[in-house]
């Protein structure tokens, strides 16, 4: 399926390295990296470990290559793991703490991002990294002529040639007005798609007696499926890949918004895992069984549509003519 779900062929996944083998010509160039992000993907839910979670990009790319199954990563929180990650520094060292968004990566500190645009690499990211504010929050940062452009602000000095980032899910509730291109995107296809989707964020809550906001969310999300957020991520990521030039080794991070809550699949999403039963959690005393249930079937419909994205995007690489030459690594922020 492509980043729209339609169908982009018939041929199984294995048959991706044989048949992309005789337009290789990258030979002796570096090799191009890529990093596909989940946002709170657990490690035990894949399909090598739920029966019923079909993931069958991340069992490619698995099968394919190596399986970390003792990795860890240095935060159990977004910004300060995605902080690691851009600096190579431990979590005391880098000075981002927490997950609020106004506790930015410091300027002075060196990204790997940096390193490798000063090496020649040609580096894109996409998607909700976590590592700056994006732009204005006040007023209309993505109105034509907006002093700062939203979703632009320092993404040059990060170390990024080519960029289309976003906020994630559970920041919609903060915002009045679009305030990153992704946000504009829903405003510019239909002016009732930015109101709706702070609407669902708002109230999808069904018990507010437990701490669980945005888990339990009964209802499926009206948003088409084209417009999802990880569509839009995805989306991104072909083009920005299909645009690199060809002639420089190329560095692409993918930092989806998903499978973190609020969980409202698309009703798209929900039939894919509809009628499957989950393990439930161990001596849980806050949430029933049918809660239980609904938390993981709609955590497990984002995954799955990850999944299905990361095909797409394994496509577009494919094209690229580099495909023996191309590590791909799918992992979590925590």
């Amino acid at each position: 399926l492509d980043t729209e779900g339609r169908t982009l062929g018939q041929e199984p996944l294995d048959n991706f390295a044989n048949r992309s083998s005789s337009i290789d010509n990258s030979s002796l160039m570096r090799p191009d990296v890529v990093l596909l992000i989940a946002d709170q993907w657990r490690h035990d839910w894949t399909s090598f470990n739920v029966a019923g979670l079909e993931t069958p990009t991340f069992k490619y790319v698995a099968d394919n290559g190596v399986r970390f199954t003792r990795a860890v990563v240095p935060s159990p929180l977004c910004n300060p793991s995605r902080a690691s990650l851009a600096t190579g520094l431990q979590y005391a060292r880098h000075g981002v703490r927490d997950a609020r968004k106004g506790h930015e990566l410091p300027a002075n500190l060196t990204t790997i991002y940096q390193q490798l645009r000063e090496s020649g690499v040609w580096t894109i990211d996409v998607g909700k990294d976590d590592l700056t504010l994006l732009g204005a929050v006040k007023g209309s940062p993505c109105a034509h002529g907006a002093k700062v452009p939203c979703g632009t602000r320092r993404a040059g000095q990060l170390g990024f040639e080519a960029f289309a980032r976003c906020y994630g899910k559970d920041s919609i509730r903060h915002f009045k007005r679009p305030t990153d291109p992704y946000l504009e995107s829903l405003s510019s296809a239909n002016r009732s798609l930015f109101p709706m989707y702070r609407h669902e964020a708002e109230t999808c809550d069904e018990s507010r007696e437990v701490q669980t906001q945005g888990y339990i969310c009964p209802k499926a999300s009206q948003m088409p499926q084209e417009h999802f957020i990880d569509n839009w991520i995805a989306s991104s990521a072909t083009e920005l890949i299909r645009h690199a030039p060809k002639d420089r080794p190329m560095f692409v991070q993918v930092n989806y918004a998903g499978p973190h809550p609020p969980f409202m699949p698309t009703p798209r999403m929900k039939a894919a895992v509809a009628g499957k039963s989950w393990p439930l959690a161990q001596n849980s005393s806050s949430l029933d069984e049918k809660h239980q249930q609904l938390i993981r079937s709609n955590y497990a419909a984002g995954i799955e549509q990850i999944d299905v994205l990361n095909q797409a995007i394994l496509e577009e690489l494919r094209k690229r003519g580099r495909w023996n030459n191309t590590y791909v690594c799918i992992l979590s922020d925590h």
